[in-house]
């Protein structure tokens, strides 16, 4: 992937979370699986509590597991 694809790709998912202020939302949005959050959450230490509460809330109310 280009820099400037990738700039384009952040600048997608700042612009969404902007728009929602959901983590919970961005993570349906983008197809995230339980799975991958998981990796994610445990190799990411830098995310904001509330980014790991929303997407781990998503998870724990989110239909048909």
């Amino acid at each position: 992937m280009s820099k400037l694809e990738m700039a384009i790709h952040q600048i997608t998912g700042f612009a969404s979370a902007l728009d929602r202020m959901d983590a919970g939302s961005m993570a349906q949005d983008m197809g995230l699986k339980e799975k991958e959050w998981r990796k994610i959450k445990s190799t990411e230490t830098w995310m904001p509590k509330k980014i790991i509460n929303d997407i781990d809330y998503y998870f724990e109310t989110k239909e048909n597991k």
